[in-house]
């Protein structure tokens, strides 16, 4: 086995987000987390009111999350040996995890090209249940329709109701009734999002370590 680490997916985004785009990205979600969503009706508008929604959430991870790690090993062909040799492997991600006031839990991530947010809870068998996800690409505008793999990374299904219901954006443009679900099951991600990140006046003994490296 190879003393070497591949990383088959790819290395983090290294966390230099400065402190001006950190308080700018915290500002947008902010904003859209407070808009009104009549004003959306089709793909469009979601683009002019949250287009770059995945990149700010990508900044807010970067600079308060942690690394989680994920080593394993998989075979990879080797030119020279004629044959499949086993790797080892890892697989990294910037999280946020934490427990909201009413008891369910709020995880966040990033890598590359990504970003995730699940609400979730436990039931009588500590089995997880979600409550929401939601899907957006971190580095270029939710709603880019550059082929149907990338129309399907902006998505979010909510369980909450009742059955579950997803929500592609891309894929029904002028929908407004389906633009504006999507648009709310965000709106609620991001308000959760924010609601674990330490206020303006904070003290920094009130401020958890992996924040502590930006005041704002």
């Amino acid at each position: 086995m190879k003393d070497d680490i591949d990383y088959p997916f790819g290395r983090l985004p290294p966390d230099n987000v400065s402190e001006t785009e950190y308080r700018q990205s915290i500002e947008n979600l902010r904003e859209f987390a407070k808009m009104d969503l009549s004003e959306i009706q089709t793909l469009e508008d979601l683009s002019a009111h949250a287009s770059l929604v995945g990149s700010d959430i990508k900044k807010v991870i970067l600079t308060a999350g942690k690394i989680q790690t994920t080593d394993f090993t998989y075979k990879k062909p080797d030119i020279v040996l004629e044959e499949d040799v086993q790797v080892k492997a890892r697989d990294q991600v910037w999280v946020i995890r934490e427990k909201l006031s009413d008891g369910t839990y709020i995880f966040a991530t990033s890598s590359r090209e990504l970003t995730y947010i699940t609400r979730y809870t436990f039931n009588e068998n500590n089995q997880q249940i979600s409550l929401y996800t939601v899907n957006l690409p971190a580095d270029r505008d939710i709603c880019s329709s550059r082929n149907e793999i990338i129309n399907m990374s902006t998505n979010a299904v909510d369980w909450r109701w009742g059955q579950p219901k997803s929500f592609y954006p891309v894929n029904n443009p002028n929908d407004p009734m389906h633009q504006q679900e999507f648009a709310r099951v965000l709106q609620d991600a991001i308000k959760d999002l924010l609601s674990v990140i330490p206020d303006d006046q904070s003290s920094d003994s009130d401020v958890p370590e992996p924040f502590r490296k930006i005041r704002f």
